[in-house]
Formats: structure tokens, C-alpha cells, sequence
């Protein structure tokens, strides 16, 4: 009802081999097209007809999938399948069955094993990087020093390359996006059917769909995967970051051009909401780090992570690179990044990402104006959240309410950390097309309007 596309000449355009099966109930149909799958070097697709609901009373309407079929058709069915045995209870020849194949499994299981263990002995680093859930990101470093100048998408690819280099299993792509996002590994090739090693993935314009092959490669094992794309384009993968948040999946999902410093791209491409909807989403770390020296750090807390998906969002603009973010704990989450010269400041600056050096300079004005107050960058709100009470309390003392939140997106996310008595610069519009700089003046994100 809804198309009429030729799906059989579509898969086959894309080089899939391709089976059709006209009645599921014939299992021998559909062991046979099995059987032909294993057989070719293609990716198989098996189109099976089928009836929904088949032999009961509601058998091809919606009503046998949404709702429960009650007693009287329960009956029915059971008397269609001539099934006289009890809920829950089934025939020793199935358990019978199923144990075989259990048996056989196990036998399979047990032979891969003694392989593996042969592997490990004669070839143990490779064996290593098969297991590892995690990243060697030991000895990656950002060349970038203090006072340079160098957007966070620049610093991310320069330490892209020096995970891809410490590990082979390492491998993503963008959704047509490589050049912008700065997520191209130079020495590495590209991946196609040609060259299977290569190790770029160019998804295509298909966001949702990158997504969903990140998180399939990742539950593979044995190697770990990445996609990238504008940050405003996360909103076509929510249903996939969602996924490997349930899952427990370590993907890694690169995002760059992550502010109204987009500037002429105007308002479709300037991210307002996608920093607070990406952190609604339970067990995500999103991270957004201030320069190049967060963006390393950024990456140590990434290789670490085994049992959830992280978001690293990266700017397009340059940004200073700070003497303060130097050996950065990012890995807290948030932490003092310049503190007060009092015991208990005046007030409290808190930001994240390119927001971060202008709260420096606020404090910095503010003290000529006599106020003696702290910045606290907070590169990822997750990981903050998550430590000790007491670590928190020492960050954003309880007692210190005259707070102030920086970020260039929706504010809400933030009165966890001002409270009644602070203050929020944030982002409750679209954004607006024209320079970057001037746009993000225009929208109150300058010294003179934090102080």
C-alpha cells in the first residue's frame, strides 16, 4: 500500500545475491535459499512472503500484533496447530532437538577455542588487539602548545591518526563528510570491495544508516569503529545512538561544526538542541572539549571506554589553546580550570568547549572589577555527574550560588549546576546566518556581556 519499488531489482543493483521464498511456511523453500547463500561471495538477501498472524482467527490484519488475542482465539489457534499441550509445556522431542544442537554447538565452540589459543601462542600481540575492548591511547600527543590557535576538529584529526597508528583494529568513516569533519586516516586506504584492509569507510549521505554499521561492527568484536558527520546531523542517528546506549556498545560517534560559529551556513546547520538531546540519552558521554589539549584528553577517556557509546563534538572555528587545560582531567568530567584567589570565590563560571576561553576572559575583566571568582570547564556532564559527591561539591562548592553556565546551545541542561540564583548563557532560538564571529557576538557570547 505504501510502494510499489521493484525491491528484488534494487537489491541487485547494490550487488546483493538475491533469493525469493513465495510461502514462509515452506521450510524446505527457505533451507534452499540458505543453502545458495552460503554458497556465493556476495552479501545475500532472502525475500520470504508471509502472513501475519498465520492460522489464527485474526491471521493478516494488525490486530494479532498489537494486542493480545484473548481466550477464544487462543483456542482457536491451538485447535489450528492441533496443540493440546499445557502453557510453557513442550514434547521431549523438542528439548531433544534443541540439545542436539546444543551439543553440536559446543563441540564447534570448543574447536574454535584450541584455534584461538594456537593463534594467541604463535602471534600474541594480534591476539591481544582481538580481545581488547579498549584503545592504546598511551602515548598519543597534540603538538599544539599554548597560545596557538587551532580548532578542535584539527587538533581530533591529528590524534586520529595517532590512535589509527597504535591500533590496526581501529577503522570508521563519515557520511560524506571526511574533509569537513577532519576524520580521513591518511596512511590507511579506503575501504571497498577491492581492498577489504583499507580502513576508510565512506558511508554515504546515510547518517542513520552509518550509525547502525558503527554499532554492528563494534558488536562483531575484534575491532572498533567510528562515524562522522555535522553535529546537526546526529539528529538522523538518535534511533542508533539510542541502540548502542542500551547495548552497552563502545561506538564512537564524531561530531564537528558544533555551534552558532557555523555562522553562513545559517540556521539548518547551526546546532541548538542537539548538545541537551544527546545527553537525555541515558549511559552517552558526550564531550565537547575546550581546545586541543581537552581534545586529547578527550581521546585517553574514549580508548578507556568499554561499555558505552561516546559523542565527541568538535568545533569548526579556531580556538586558543590554553596553558590551563594542560594535563586536563577530562576523565572527571569537570573540573577548576582557574581558581579564585580567596578560599571561597566570589562567584562561579562554568562552560564547555569553545566557550571555555571566554569565561577565562570574563574572570580575568571581572577582576579589575574587584570580583574574585573561579571557572570550572566541564567538557562532559556525564562523567562529572558521575563522581563522588564530595569531588563534586569541591568543584561547585554548595554555598558559592552566584553562578554563571556558558554554552552555545539550550540552556536548561545547566540550572543543575546554577541553580535559583544563577545564571544561564545559552542558546533558546534558532540560530542565524551571517559571519561566525558575528553571529556569535550578536547572541551575547563576548566578554563584556559574561562579566
Amino acid at each position: 500500500m505504501s510502494t510499489e519499488e521493484d525491491v528484488a531489482g534494487r537489491v541487485k543493483a547494490a550487488g546483493w545475491d538475491y533469493s525469493y521464498v513465495k510461502d514462509g511456511n515452506d521450510l524446505d523453500a527457505i533451507q534452499s535459499a540458505i543453502e545458495s547463500a552460503k554458497r556465493t561471495d556476495q552479501p545475500s538477501f532472502i525475500e520470504v512472503k508471509t502472513v501475519i498472524g498465520y492460522g489464527t482467527p485474526l491471521a493478516g490484519t494488525n490486530k494479532v500484533h498489537g494486542a493480545a488475542m484473548g481466550p477464544e482465539n487462543v483456542e482457536k489457534t491451538r485447535e489450528n496447530y492441533h496443540w493440546d499441550l499445557a502453557p510453557f509445556e513442550f514434547s521431549k522431542d523438542i528439548y531433544d532437538m534443541y540439545d542436539n544442537f546444543v551439543n553440536l554447538k559446543s563441540v564447534a565452540y570448543s574447536d574454535w577455542k584450541d584455534l584461538f589459543n594456537k593463534y594467541s601462542y604463535e602471534y600474541p600481540a594480534e591476539a591481544g588487539q582481538l580481545r581488547a575492548n579498549t584503545l592504546d591511547t598511551s602515548s598519543i600527543k597534540t603538538s599544539y602548545k599554548p597560545g596557538d590557535e587551532i580548532a578542535t576538529r584539527v587538533a581530533s584529526s591529528e590524534l586520529l591518526q595517532q590512535v589509527a597508528d597504535k591500533n590496526p583494529q581501529f577503522w570508521g568513516g563519515a557520511a560524506d563528510l571526511s574533509s569537513s569533519n577532519k576524520t580521513y586516516l591518511k596512511d590507511d586506504g579506503d575501504f571497498t570491495d577491492e581492498n577489504p584492509s583499507g580502513r576508510n569507510i565512506f558511508f554515504g549521505v546515510r547518517e542513520f544508516g552509518m550509525g547502525a554499521a558503527v554499532n554492528g561492527i563494534n558488536l562483531h568484536g575484534g575491532s572498533r569503529a567510528f562515524g562522522s558527520t555535522f553535529f546537526v546531523f546526529s539528529d538522523y542517528m538518535k534511533a542508533a545512538i539510542r541502540l548502542a546506549a542500551i547495548q552497552h556498545l563502545p561506538s564512537i560517534f564524531i561530531y564537528s561544526h558544533d555551534s552558532l560559529a557555523v555562522g553562513e551556513d545559517g540556521p539548518t546547520h547551526e546546532p541548538i538542541e542537539q548538545l541537551v538531546g544527546l545527553r537525555a540519552i541515558p549511559n552517552v558521554n558526550v564531550i565537547r572539549p575546550a581546545d586541543a589539549n581537552e581534545t586529547e584528553a578527550a581521546w585517553k577517556v574514549i580508548g578507556e571506554t568499554t561499555d558505552k557509546p561516546n559523542i565527541l563534538v568538535t568545533s569548526r572555528q579556531k580556538l586558543p589553546v590554553l596553558k590551563e587545560t594542560l594535563a586536563a582531567p577530562v576523565a572527571k568530567g569537570g573540573y577548576i580550570l582557574s581558581d579564585s584567589t580567596a578560599a571561597t570565590p566570589d562567584g562561579i563560571l562554568i562552560a564547555s568547549g569553545s566557550e571555555v576561553h571566554l569565561a577565562l576572559e570574563a574572570k580575568n575583566k571581572l577582576s579589575e572589577l574587584n570580583f574574585d571568582v573561579r571557572v570550572v570547564s566541564m567538557p562532559c556532564i556525564e562523567l562529572f555527574n558521575r563522581q563522588s559527591q564530595e569531588y563534586r561539591d569541591s568543584v561547585l562548592p554548595p554555598d558559592v550560588e552566584h553562578r554563571v553556565a556558558i554554552e552555545m546551545g539550550t540552556s536548561f541542561v545547566w540550572s543543575q549546576f546554577t541553580g535559583l540564583k544563577g545564571a544561564i548563557i545559552g542558546v533558546d532560538r534558532f540560530g542565524a546566518s551571517g559571519k561566525g564571529p558575528k553571529v556569535v557576538d550578536s547572541y551575547g557570547f563576548n566578554t563584556e556581556n559574561v562579566s
